[in-house]
């Protein structure tokens, strides 16, 4: 990507539309540095700096996320991080979510009543989705050949 031969090689600069500044500063910093000063760490900063790991295939970073979105785990945040978690894969963060949903089942339920869980969410605590969702059943997405 920085090479002479891509544009942000030229213009030595790499745009990143949609993401909050503080979470390209997150996701730098742990690549860099391989720790935070963030104190407290933002759910949101975390996750859009999770988002931008994962893009750009920066393990060490996306494990570093991970183990640090864990103890932020809470009714108030548990839609969000399951959600990544469920759709990245992230194995840590996943189970993590499951023991949670397990442990506070009456946070979870509330959750559900309230529609903010989303599908791969659902799937990932093992509840059923509901049939209207427009998400294929089986829990993967369908792949077409061309």
């Amino acid at each position: 990507m920085l090479g002479p031969a891509f544009r942000e090689g030229q213009q030595r600069k790499i745009e990143v539309p949609d993401t909050p500044e503080a979470a390209v500063r997150l996701f730098l910093e742990l690549l860099y540095t391989g720790g935070s000063t963030a104190d407290p760490l933002a759910v949101p900063v975390a996750l859009s700096a999770i988002e931008l790991a994962h893009r750009w295939q920066a393990e060490g970073a996306v494990g570093m996320l991970e183990r640090a979105l864990v103890p932020l785990l809470a009714a108030e945040t548990f839609a969000p991080i399951a959600n990544e978690a469920a759709l990245k894969e992230l194995r840590l963060l996943s189970s993590s979510c499951i023991t949670f949903a397990r442990d506070e089942p009456s946070a979870i339920d509330a959750l559900v009543e309230s529609g903010d869980l989303s599908a791969a969410t659902l799937r990932l605590i093992g509840r059923s989705v509901a049939a209207d969702s427009h998400e294929p059943a089986g829990g993967k997405k369908r792949r077409r050949s061309f």
